[in-house]
């Protein structure tokens, strides 16, 4: 019998009251962080784009979009809200599960409590939760078809993204087990979002991507509602597991100790406005110059090892040197090196044009050297970063 079976009964029958302390604190601190990131992506001018084409193309107001005054449809309003989320590349991350879980899962909860209505704190966070669990394990028991592929080819966000508002969604306005199963069936037909826009072909369509899949999810919920059906093998053998990347053997870690182990608590919060994976160089970074009170000026070269199956973010291209984008640079490894020995910082501003074009930076970039042959295939590793500088290495 397919993992929808045991998950759909896990999400329908989990209360608050069921839910460890820890799990609440968490769902609280998701909550917390995704408003945060939604408010600082607001006015970024790619959902300003979308916000227009959604007003452009006509949406029943039923729901503000947050934190503007105007309302849209609660499809088009998660479909934006979870854009702002994912703007700035600071929102939560779960490194073993590989993705961002809150741009689809908030603006879901949102939404849904506004057509509702009458919603209580404790149903919010509950769903939250719920979600952040489901994300959680689908991420952390993909097993790569493509393992020499940054992320298996696959962003985990929106694929999973599907689920996890779809499942939010259906929490929040009391469905049916039956209801919810089918929904998830109509959800899987949606899934997508491949990586290529995100380190290997930085593009604006990385940013779609959360809200393509929270705004399926609510239809997914919308087209089960009114009677429409959707498969009940969802996840396993010949589903989600065969068709994108997955083995055969999903299932058992899937469900395994659902309702007692809790996988999301391996979620954590990012300290750099850029792709999670480049944390610990930048990490290496500062600890080296503030160390060693190492100025610019000083640095002849910066070496270090790449992550192999992701090396498009590692290498001295001209794109990853002189970044024509934020995202670019948010996935640019030199430009994060760079960034971290001369400002000291890896905040919103260090991705912004001004910085892209300051010419400190753009010398320090130029400094990276990329050495292959110390690189590694095992995600988050710790790997060699040196600086060379005139008093050594």
């Amino acid at each position: 019998m397919d993992s929808a079976y045991e998950l759909v009964k896990f999400i329908i029958d989990t209360d608050y009251s069921k839910l460890p302390e820890s799990m609440i604190e968490l769902a609280v601190k998701d909550i917390l962080d995704s408003i945060g990131n939604m408010i600082g992506g607001c006015c970024d001018e790619r959902i300003r784009k979308s916000e227009k084409i959604v007003c452009m193309l006509g949406s029943d107001p039923q729901c503000e979009i947050f934190p503007y005054q105007k309302k849209v449809s609660a499809p088009d309003s998660a479909f934006l809200m979870a854009q702002m989320i994912n703007a700035l590349d600071f929102d939560d991350t779960n490194e073993r599960a590989t993705c961002h879980l809150g741009a689809a899962i908030l603006p879901a909860a949102i939404t849904a409590s506004r057509m509702r209505g009458n919603v209580s704190g404790e149903e919010f966070i509950n769903a939250v939760a719920i979600g952040l669990e489901l994300g959680s394990r689908l991420g952390q028991c993909a097993l790569r078809r493509h393992s020499d592929r940054h992320m298996g080819g696959w962003d985990y966000l929106p694929l999973h993204g599907v689920f996890t508002s779809t499942a939010v969604i259906c929490k929040i306005m009391k469905a049916s087990k039956t209801l919810l199963h089918n929904a998830l069936g109509i959800a899987y037909h949606q899934a997508a979002g491949n990586l290529i826009c995100g380190g290997i072909e930085p593009s604006d369509s990385k940013l779609l991507g959360p809200g393509f899949a929270v705004r399926n999810g609510y239809y997914s919920y919308l087209f089960a509602a009114e009677g429409l059906t959707g498969s009940k093998s969802v996840f396993d053998e010949y589903n989600v597991s065969f068709m994108y990347q997955y083995h055969n053997g999903l299932k058992e870690g899937l469900t395994d100790g659902l309702g007692e182990l809790y996988y999301a608590q391996s979620l954590g919060f990012k300290p750099y406005a850029c792709c999670r994976g480049l944390h610990s160089y930048a990490d290496a970074v500062l600890r080296i110059v503030k160390n060693y009170h190492i100025m610019p000026e000083e640095i002849i070269r910066i070496e270090y090892g790449p992550r192999l199956d992701s090396l498009d973010l590692y290498r001295t291209t001209k794109e990853n040197l002189h970044p024509e984008s934020k995202h670019a640079a948010q996935f640019s490894l030199p430009w994060i090196i760079a960034c971290a020995a001369v400002r000291q910082s890896l905040g919103i501003l260090e991705f912004e044009k001004e910085a892209r074009d300051d010419p400190k930076l753009l010398e320090c970039a130029a400094k990276c050297k990329c050495n292959e042959t110390e690189g590694s295939d095992i995600p988050f590793a710790a790997l060699p970063v040196r600086i060379i500088t005139h008093r050594g290495t």
